[in-house]
């Protein structure tokens, strides 16, 4: 863009064919004229062939409010406005601050990322990366890739995550033969199969009541469910036990007893750490011993959470 005229009679034979512009009242204009000189003979003839090139890239990719700024910005100072706008462009800085602290955005570049050559208004909503001479958007991703890293002066780009495929941990037991439970006392249900534990939470013999925290587990959920033996008097309780001890969070169930009872229940995430171990307790009132019988929604289940 000029940004300062030259008057034709200054204008230098060597330029003459190079495209030119001035300023007429505030708005820029192209001007060319016949070629008649090769390639530069000097320096000086160099220096201004490049200015005016340089300056009509900036009257094609500059927004007018920034060139009028500019030009505002210069008057008296013995600089050019082309000067502050190229040292945007050429840094792609996007932005520079006046005296009174207003930042200007001359959206300038060349074969920059969008038509208005402003990556940052172009993306609200969107990610920007830094490369090494410019923001830009990093190229599309696969759905559940990551962000990542690559090196100090490069872009980071979309890969999938470091840890691959979630990998599940816990267990889910069950009972081969009916537990008498007796009347009005809470008992400890015991397993003595597993559908599947991946981490040694359960022994079929030892203590097979419980489940048992490994190393590294800092919370987990629990499950369980029960099938009674028909009988319609009383209540039916399942509470779950940390410790031998009631916890926040326990998931209990209290329903009313009908001929054919089952019941399930679970919890939120609960803390816990290596050694702590569960159980499921189970309750009945109908006025004598009655048995947990072996069922498919008769069991007891942990699985890690984190």
């Amino acid at each position: 863009m000029i940004l300062r005229s030259i008057p034709r009679a200054q204008r230098m034979a060597s330029i003459r064919g190079r495209v030119m512009i001035d300023t007429v009242r505030g708005v820029l204009r192209v001007r060319k004229w016949p070629k008649k000189r090769g390639t530069p003979k000097s320096a000086l003839q160099r220096f201004w062939i490049d200015w005016f090139t340089q300056a009509n890239l900036l009257a094609k990719y500059v927004d007018g409010a920034s060139a009028a700024r500019a030009i505002e910005m210069t008057k008296g100072t013995g600089l050019y406005p082309r000067d502050v706008l190229l040292d945007a462009m050429r840094g792609r800085l996007y932005w520079w601050a006046d005296e009174t602290g207003w930042k200007w955005f001359p959206m300038a570049a060349t074969q920059d990322v969008s038509n208005s050559l402003d990556t940052l208004y172009q993306t609200v909503g969107g990610v920007l990366v830094r490369a090494l001479d410019r923001w830009r958007a990093p190229p599309p991703g696969v759905l559940g890739y990551v962000l990542t890293h690559q090196a100090v002066d490069e872009p980071p780009i979309w890969q999938a995550p470091s840890g691959g495929d979630f990998v599940f941990a816990g267990a889910l037991v069950y009972k081969l033969s009916n537990q008498s439970i007796a009347n009005g006392t809470f008992v400890a249900a015991t397993f003595t199969a597993e559908e599947y534990d991946t981490a040694a939470l359960h022994d079929n013999v030892v203590n097979p009541s419980r489940m048992t925290v490994p190393a590294g587990w800092s919370r987990v959920r629990l499950y369980g469910g029960v099938s009674w033996q028909s009988n319609s008097t009383g209540e039916r309780i399942i509470q779950f036990r940390k410790n031998g001890a009631a916890f926040r969070g326990l998931g209990q169930t209290r329903p009313r007893a009908i001929n054919f009872s089952q019941d399930s229940s679970g919890t939120p995430a609960i803390l816990c750490g290596e050694g702590d171990y569960f159980e499921m307790f189970v309750y009945q009132a109908s006025g004598s011993a009655k048995n947990l019988e072996v069922h498919n929604n008769t069991y007891f289940a942990m699985e890690r959470v984190t």
